[in-house]
């Protein structure tokens, strides 16, 4: 009954391919067309774009996926390398910002303390100048610092 319905959906002029095998009639097709990529366009035609996906994919999808993660792999390897020296480049540069802010702090604390213990010097200065010779003098002495 199977085959009946087979043999009714054909067209009149293909009602020989009923004798055939399957094996046969590709082998007919071979002969007829030689480029694969024209059987390609003609089999996803007839049998639709994802008739053969199931069967693709159990042949030969662990040929690409092993491929395909050892690759993925290594590129991922060649990027872990790349980050981990670009970091490593990252944290040197800013240890030796680190060691220069230091400095530089260190520097100008010893500035400050430099400025604090002359301005401390010049007040006690005046103090004794103000106590010596009265608040005139003091003035004075002031103002001839402060013209140099």
């Amino acid at each position: 009954m199977i085959e009946l319905s087979k043999y009714k959906a054909l067209t009149p002029d293909s009602y020989g391919f009923m004798n055939y095998s399957l094996s046969e009639i590709f082998s007919n097709i071979k002969i007829l067309e030689s480029n694969a990529e024209r059987m390609w366009d003609v089999i996803k035609e007839v049998f639709g774009s994802t008739f053969f996906h199931t069967q693709i994919q159990a042949e030969y999808s662990q040929l690409f996926s092993h491929k395909d993660q050892e690759l993925l792999k290594s590129e991922i390897g060649k990027i872990n390398d790349e980050a981990a020296r670009n970091l490593t480049n990252v944290s040197e540069k800013c240890e030796q910002e680190i060691i220069y802010m230091r400095r530089l702090i260190n520097n100008k604390e010893v500035e400050m303390s430099q400025l604090k213990a002359d301005h401390k010097n010049q007040l006690d200065m005046y103090k004794v100048i103000y106590k010596e010779s009265g608040y005139r003098e003091a003035e004075q002495v002031h103002q001839e610092k402060a013209t140099r």
